[in-house]
């Protein structure tokens, strides 16, 4: 962050137009936001389960190639090579329009372990309706005269990958829907960031279609402000990420000065761990009918001996899915044993459920 400001402030010293001056400071913040961001998530891959490294390295991708989108169009502008044939033939667009093909891929088998069923998760439907509205959009008449028409066609073709990006943010949505309450986050975020990128690509597409070069749309960078408010979303995206990463490490126990803590919070403590809390209800429902007996006896949160088998029953079979089952996050024993002692071992005065679970 240091480094983009350093470099603002010197584009902004700079004998440079107006206009240049703010793309190029919005570029500068851009590319250090998504490159952080892409090493941050590349830096929590390990938290992981082995099969999903692929898809998650796909998404890292994804955000990575922003930031090089962004570092080509910034070379070509000072290069000069707005008449070169790699720029007249979409080169400018190459980097930008693998991100929602990355990020397709990569999501869909990242979703799968959360949706059972979905149209979305039918790759051939969402990418042939992403290329028959490309070409549909070729074909819509332009008032332009200062470029070619094979030239805005090119144009606006690369930027109706937009479809893709929007198809690609209702199924990070319609997976945080499913997911437990730490995922939750960090897909809204991620969320955020495709949706943005999509908004930026879709008013893009239109205004190749309808702006000459010399609008103010493209001479002082609003076709790239949005990507400001995206470079903000994917940095928290990766650290919510990040936070999935490192789940176990950062679940907070109840304040015990307004709270009696027993071995039931440690087991919803446990429980919050998996992905998706469907997966794990059937487990849960001996814990269901515990509480309830509680609520309905009137007997507080202190168990008896027969109850605090239950809940250690509980506790392990919940145990056994994360280390084994968990479709997203890797888990072992010794990481899940450390972070209930450091939490609730002083807490809870449970002999018998602490001698149960070992």
């Amino acid at each position: 962050m240091g480094l983009t400001l350093v470099f603002a402030a010197t584009i902004n010293l700079s004998g440079l137009e107006p206009g240049v001056k703010i793309y190029m400071t919005q570029a500068s913040f851009v590319v250090m936001a998504h490159i952080t961001a892409a090493i941050v998530l590349i830096l929590a891959i390990k938290g992981f389960r082995d099969r999903l490294r692929t898809p998650y390295l796909l998404i890292c991708a994804s955000i990575l190639m922003v930031a090089m989108g962004t570092i080509q169009s910034v070379l070509l502008w000072i290069l000069h090579a707005e008449n070169t044939a790699y720029y007249r033939l979409g080169g400018l667009y190459i980097f930008y329009i693998t991100v929602p093909y990355l990020a397709y891929f990569g999501l869909r088998t990242l979703a799968v372990q959360l949706l059972t069923k979905s149209v979305l998760l039918k790759a051939w439907l969402p990418i042939s309706i992403t290329l028959v509205f490309g070409i549909l959009a070729t074909l819509i008449p332009t008032p332009r005269t200062d470029l070619p028409e094979y030239r805005i066609d090119i144009e606006v073709f690369m930027n109706s990958s937009a479809f893709l990006l929007i198809i690609v943010t209702a199924l990070v949505f319609k997976a945080r829907r499913q997911a437990s309450i730490i995922y939750k986050s960090a897909f809204r975020w991620l969320g955020f960031v495709y949706g943005s990128i999509a908004l930026v690509t879709t008013s893009n597409m239109i205004a190749v279609i309808y702006l000459p070069h010399e609008h103010w749309y493209w001479m002082y960078g609003v076709s790239y402000s949005v990507y400001n408010f995206t470079a903000i979303a994917v940095m928290v995206a990766a650290l919510r990420f990040t936070r999935i990463a490192y789940a176990a490490d950062t679940l907070i126990k109840k304040n015990r000065s307004t709270h009696s803590l027993s071995s039931i919070d440690i087991v919803m403590a446990l429980a919050q761990l998996a992905s998706n809390p469907k997966s794990i209800d059937e487990i849960l429902d001996e814990l269901r009918r515990l509480t309830v007996s509680l609520a309905t006896s009137g007997s507080g949160v202190v168990l008896t001996k027969e109850q605090q088998i239950i809940t250690a029953r509980v506790y392990t079979r919940l145990e056994n899915f994360l280390i084994n089952k968990e479709p997203v996050r890797k888990f072992d024993r010794k990481e899940l044993r450390q972070m209930i002692d450091i939490r609730f071992k002083d807490a809870v005065q449970e002999p018998v459920f602490w001698q149960k679970i070992e």
